[in-house]
């Protein structure tokens, strides 16, 4: 009878933090309308998913909805940077590509950008996780712990480089996956994966 009662406690457990994951991505989803505000939505991901993997808090809609206001303007601006900087980087990987045959510097242009842009990628990776972890600071100086963190344990960053790749493939792949777990999940891995990383440095900090 025992073991029966811990079974369903364990079934139980598991039902909520599926459900606490699948209302986590919807609220994400919601607050990344208009699309300027996705970075701050996906910080407030990052913050509820921290909360309840280091403090078992499992309240879902106050500490977002805290983060997100907390975090908005400096996410907002810093999201418009990476717009402007995506939209410049994209034109200049598709003109170089479109020459490669013209010679090798247009190649050697094309895989700069290339690596360029994955430099950014695995900086920005990071950028949400610094914030949660280091609140009350300046939003260059996230950016410069961002590019600290991403090139400290490299490995790390690229594993959660290509999480966020693989989900975003299966979101493009499979719209459900999009909706019910596209962005809470792969958060829930990163944060999961990084929390060393990351967990003794922000208590020094403190």
């Amino acid at each position: 009878m025992d073991s029966r009662k811990l079974t369903n406690s364990k079934v139980y457990q598991v039902f909520d933090f599926i459900m606490r994951l699948i209302l986590l991505n919807l609220l994400a989803l919601t607050f990344s309308f208009p699309i300027i505000t996705f970075l701050t939505s996906l910080v407030a991901t990052h913050d509820v998913i921290k909360q309840y993997i280091n403090d078992g808090s499992t309240v879902v809609f106050r500490p977002f909805w805290e983060s997100f206001k907390r975090n908005f303007f400096k996410t907002v601006i810093l999201q418009i940077g990476i717009i402007v900087a995506g939209f410049l980087l994209g034109n200049s990987l598709l003109f170089f590509y479109n020459h490669t045959v013209d010679g090798g510097i247009y190649a050697f242009g094309f895989y700069l950008t290339m690596l360029i842009i994955l430099v950014l990628f695995i900086i920005l990776v990071n950028y949400p996780l610094t914030c949660v972890y280091f609140k009350g600071l300046k939003a260059t100086h996230y950016l410069k712990l961002s590019a600290l963190f991403a090139f400290k344990d490299l490995s790390i960053s690229l594993i959660d480089a290509i999480i966020y790749v693989g989900f975003a493939l299966l979101g493009f792949i499979a719209f459900p996956v999009l909706i019910f777990g596209g962005i809470s999940v792969p958060v829930y891995l990163i944060v999961k994966i990084s929390r060393k990383h990351y967990y003794h440095i922000s208590k020094n900090y403190e």
